[in-house]
């Protein structure tokens, strides 16, 4: 008489049952909690943003005249950055294709094309 065993479902050693202990089982509840932390801290994060948005400003203002060329564009990347920051949503927005928004707008057109249409060819 031969006798089945049923598989092992929860592994055991020395009858002592071993926890089944991944990354997954760390990592989540400190995912969890960045979440719920950084909601809670975001609007002071924005707050505290705003002035530093402001002073990179005058320091690129400044900075340009007195002759420092390399700090043109200072304030138009802070203000991409603000933007991030105030709205860190549109972080996983995709790109807007070409021919959004503006309906009459002509296709660029290439040297070998002669069509004179103004029809987007995204839009029907």
């Amino acid at each position: 008489m031969t006798i089945r065993r049923r598989p092992v479902l929860i592994p055991r050693y020395r009858g002592v049952i071993l926890p089944a202990v991944g990354p997954c089982m760390i990592l989540a509840p400190v995912v969890f909690l960045a979440v719920i932390v950084g909601m809670i801290c975001w609007p002071f994060v924005v707050v505290a943003a705003v002035p530093l948005w402001g002073l990179s400003w005058l320091l690129e203002r400044s900075l340009v005249s007195i002759g420092v060329t390399g700090a043109s564009g200072l304030f138009r990347r802070a203000t991409r950055v603000m933007r991030l920051v105030a709205k860190p949503w549109t972080y996983y927005d995709a790109p807007d294709r070409p021919g959004n928004g503006d309906a009459g707008a002509a296709m660029p057109q290439d040297a070998t094309s002669d069509a004179t249409t103004t029809q987007s060819p995204l839009k029907p």
